[in-house]
């Protein structure tokens, strides 16, 4: 028994050793080299995936800062990927943060010297099975007809963290019911990445679907899929049925969806810590579907067997402008089977100051909770903070609790939320006033005691 235990721990060692670094300089590097350091590092991360790939173990490929540009698709392999570095560093941890934006707060992608990916390309720019991608500046433009298209595909298992993606315009036409698109479609984990300055628009030849932005998959084997510490400001969606006579129900979360499969396993999904603020929602509609029934800043419209879970926990939505579409900012419907049935839990969000628009008729709802029986055991909406009444009835079942719902309109005076600095529109600003604004509250706010 000793040799067999030895002989595993020699195994595992090995394995260890194995693992390497390969380094990538946009600049000066050479594909020729063979990228084992600074100095003789490669020219481009798909060298780096390839030597990454026929290496044993799990890899880490560190990218010098610079613009990277392609035109093409990139294919990681399951190794470790990391933007962000000077050219000096040994460790992920020696990049060096700076506030660059100037809101008096480093966050976790503001590196000092950014890796920057540049593509053009009319499909999906990045997928794979990466374990790990980190710190990198994405920009994305792409067209795409009655086809699928993302920037990147995150992989069950897969993360991405510390990332930026500014200037990403995608361009869909004549999109039918099967097809869509969103900058980043994941079945792993999002975490601490800045969604900023995007241009998303979709032209419909059918009742499509679309999640814009981030969209978490529950997938047909169980999965957890999970966005946390996410900012989405400044980001302009712009869908336009203005051609077809359809209706247009299939259009979900327009800055976070959560997509789920008919007859999934149990799986979760969860939206944590996440802001969502100074977005411009536009739909154009046709006489027979003047706006977006299902449209919602966030939502989950799951129609599912599977009883997994969906949280939305610590978020702010804020200052967001949607026009002609029917829910203001979140939408939660379940549709499985009573005996299976889908869990939502909506806790300790703050909903305020966002406008809705209508050129049509239409009840106008913050919170819409819908179900066609009773499909909502274990769903919690509670310590929510919000300045308008939400609207909808799953039952008995519901726990509907602690929801605060006469919260000002105004930032300061009786009962305003008084949050530290932000934005005074709706929509895009045309200053820098999204960029520097602090949606964290203030030590003296009328609902400070009130969340948990």
């Amino acid at each position: 028994m000793r040799k067999i235990i030895l002989f595993v721990m020699v195994v595992s060692i090995t394995t260890q050793l194995m693992a390497a670094t390969f380094y990538v300089d946009p600049t000066n590097g050479q594909d020729s080299n063979n990228g084992t350091s600074w100095k003789t590092a490669v020219k481009s991360i798909s060298t780096a995936a390839s030597l990454a790939s026929a290496n044993a173990g799990v890899d880490n490929v560190f990218v010098k800062a610079g613009i990277i540009t392609a035109t093409g698709a990139l294919k990681l392999t399951t190794d470790n990927y990391y933007g962000g570095f000077a050219g000096t560093e040994s460790k992920p941890e020696q990049r060096i943060l700076a506030d660059l934006d100037g809101n008096g707060t480093t966050d976790a992608w503001e590196f000092k010297t950014p890796t920057v990916y540049q593509v053009n390309y009319n499909n999906t720019a990045i997928n794979g099975a990466a374990a790990l991608f980190d710190g990198f500046t994405i920009q994305h433009k792409g067209e795409r007809s009655n086809a699928y298209m993302s920037t990147i595909i995150v992989p069950i298992g897969g993360t991405i963290q510390n990332c930026t993606f500014s200037e990403c315009n995608l361009t869909y036409t004549a999109m039918v019911i099967a097809n869509g698109g969103c900058i980043v479609k994941s079945q792993g984990t999002v975490n601490n990445c800045l969604f900023v300055n995007n241009t998303i628009s979709a032209a419909i030849a059918a009742d499509t679907k679309i999640s814009p932005i981030l969209d978490l998959v529950l997938t047909n084997t169980s999965n957890k899929s999970l966005a946390s510490g996410c900012v989405i400001r400044s980001n302009k969606i712009k869908i336009d049925n203005s051609a077809a006579t359809t209706t247009c129900k299939y259009i979900r979360g327009l800055a976070i969806n959560v997509s789920a499969v008919t007859s999934t396993p149990k799986s979760e999904a969860a939206v944590k810590n996440c802001q969502v603020y100074n977005n411009d929602f536009v739909y154009y509609g046709n006489d027979s579907s003047p706006i977006a029934e299902n449209a919602s800043v966030a939502g989950c419209l799951n129609y599912s067997t599977s009883n997994s879970v969906v949280t939305f926990e610590n978020c702010t939505f804020a200052s967001n402008k949607l026009t002609d579409t029917r829910n203001a900012v979140l939408l939660v419907i379940a549709n499985g089977k009573p005996e299976d049935p889908m869990q939502y839990k909506v806790v300790n969000n703050v909903f305020w100051n966002n406008q809705l628009t209508l050129s049509a008729t239409e009840v106008t709802k913050l919170i819409a909770l819908t179900s066609s029986s009773n499909q909502n055991k274990g769903t919690v909406v509670t310590n929510n903070i919000m300045e308008i009444k939400m609207a909808g009835n799953w039952g008995a079942d519901l726990v509907l609790d602690k929801n605060i719902i006469d919260l000002g309109k105004s930032n300061t005076g009786k009962n305003g939320p008084a949050f530290k600095r932000p934005t005074t529109v709706c929509g895009i600003p045309e200053d820098d006033s999204a960029a520097k604004a602090d949606w964290a509250l203030t030590s003296a706010s009328y609902i400070t005691g009130k969340k948990l």
